[in-house]
């Protein structure tokens, strides 16, 4: 993650350069979401940006046919070979539970309540089934791996294919999107 933020591969190691990137991250970012909490971290984003339920709707995507399990060791090898994104992890968890915190436990309760309520019925509104690859026509909506699910579409609505399609493509959409000049393949 923390590459992903700009620390540079060298300072994977280098302790003050991992708290001086995760202190800036701390001071750049109003939120960091986390994919575990998902639905907690949509309710927040949605009262950040003064958005609609309709707007923080997503479709799980990636959601691996089979899960892989880590064995204790495991867990201990990748911390230990991941330590800066573990502080990152951690530090961003803490975080964010005081946000949720301040956001109120009954208002959460009840606003994971519609979020989940109105994601289902868009859920049930779009898809006829949860499918591998092979079974998906529409190359917007086939994912790279045979390992996970994806989104046999009952209605071709634009908003129902905008949830179901693969990150990828989502992606080079918004770059198009973005940056009207530029050529960006597939």
């Amino acid at each position: 993650m923390l590459y992903d933020f700009g620390l540079d591969f060298y300072d994977f190691n280098n302790q003050e350069k991992i708290a001086q990137k995760i202190s800036d991250i701390k001071r750049e970012f109003e939120l960091v979401m986390i994919a575990e909490r998902l639905d907690e971290s949509l309710v927040l984003l949605r009262e950040l940006l003064c958005w609609t339920w309709d707007d923080v709707i997503v479709f799980k995507q990636n959601a691996r046919i089979k899960a892989p399990t880590l064995t204790a060791e495991q867990k201990i090898l990748v911390e230990k070979w991941s330590f800066g994104d573990a502080l990152l992890y951690n530090t961003s968890c803490r975080i964010f539970d005081e946000k949720v915190r301040n956001y109120g436990e009954a208002r959460m309760v009840r606003d994971l309540a519609i979020l989940r309520n109105r994601t289902q019925a868009m859920f049930d509104h779009c898809v006829n089934d949860l499918v591998s690859k092979d079974n998906i026509v529409n190359p917007k909506l086939k994912s790279w791996s045979p390992d996970v699910y994806n989104f046999q579409l009952q209605s071709d609505e634009p908003q129902c294919v905008s949830l179901a399609e693969q990150e990828l493509q989502f992606t080079l959409q918004l770059k198009r999107k973005l940056w009207p000049n530029k050529k960006f393949t597939a």
